[in-house]
């Protein structure tokens, strides 16, 4: 066997790879956004229907019939403040069923949910959010603002 054809043996497959592996590099793709690009879209998207609300906004969406409302207090603050409205999920936060509660719901719904201060439906609006619900909205300053109002 000579040299010529010992090379080619050994050489040629690594070329054919190395200039294969260049094409590669220089193909347009499909699409001009990178992952990290799509990522914070869908960030921004998210952000943008997953956000904390005033108290104007909140009255506002609750006259929306697809919205779900989500009290997250717990019974003894049910007490103290009443219930906005009698069509609505109670889930308490950081109960032990909290986290098979919030996925036995829709993610593709419209959700608006509330607590005492807003401390905890922040967290569960955020705790949505990373489960992948598309629109969840908390009330700013809790149900003690509309108290308050």
């Amino acid at each position: 066997m000579n040299y010529k054809t010992l090379y080619s043996i050994i050489f040629a497959p690594i070329i054919i790879s190395m200039i294969y592996m260049m094409y590669l590099k220089f193909q347009k793709p499909d699409t001009d956004l990178t992952p990290n690009a799509i990522s914070i879209i869908n960030d921004e998207i998210m952000n943008q229907n997953n956000e904390q609300i005033s108290l104007d906004e909140f009255r506002k969406e609750l006259l929306n019939e697809d919205i779900i409302l989500i009290d997250v207090r717990s019974a003894e603050e049910q007490d103290i403040y009443w219930v906005i409205r009698e069509e609505q999920e109670h889930i308490v936060y950081g109960s032990s069923a909290f986290e098979s509660q919030i996925a036995n719901l829709d993610t593709t719904k419209k959700y608006l949910v509330y607590c005492w201060h807003w401390v905890r439906s922040t967290a569960v609006r955020e705790y949505m959010t990373e489960k992948w619900f598309t629109w969840v909205k908390d009330l700013e300053w809790g149900i003690d603002a509309w108290n308050k109002d």
